[in-house]
């Protein structure tokens, strides 16, 4: 509920500024902390509402295949995203998140590169994420 209220006032709930390109939440620089699944969703709600965002690092965090759905469902259904790269690294993805990122991935054109090394993958969810991609000129994918 907070997080609909903040989309509908345009608040950030995660410090995210209406010109910040950047938005960097590995624990380093979030003084250590993990982001968990339903800190995700505030991370959505910011999203929603700052366009200006091109660059989304979440890796190191223990996001899991639910937290990795919620930010791709949101990066993949939102209005206003330019983000062009997004680092998911060591973010404890298994196959189910890696089809969340191939879906995100096969409609959010502003996408150019994506890290998702050292996740619980698996070949097949390398081989979904490696067929999502191929017919991108120039998309950088990091496995």
């Amino acid at each position: 509920m907070l997080a609909n209220v903040a989309k509908e006032k345009s608040i950030s709930l995660c410090g995210i500024t209406p010109e910040q390109t950047e938005a960097d939440f590995t624990p380093i620089e979030n003084n250590g902390r993990s982001m968990k699944p339903a800190y995700v969703i505030l991370l959505t709600a910011d999203l929603a509402v700052r366009g200006s965002v091109t660059k989304i690092l979440v890796d190191g965090n223990y996001l899991g295949n639910k937290g990795t759905t919620i930010l791709c469902d949101a990066l993949r259904e939102s209005k206003v995203t330019k983000v062009q790269e997004l680092d998911l690294s060591n973010s404890s993805i298994g196959l189910e998140g890696a089809k969340a990122v191939a879906a995100m991935t096969a409609v959010l054109a502003s996408l150019t590169r994506l890290d998702v090394e050292y996740n619980s993958l698996g070949e097949e969810g390398r081989a979904v994420l490696r067929k999502t991609v191929e017919v991108r000129s120039g998309f950088e994918l990091k496995l």
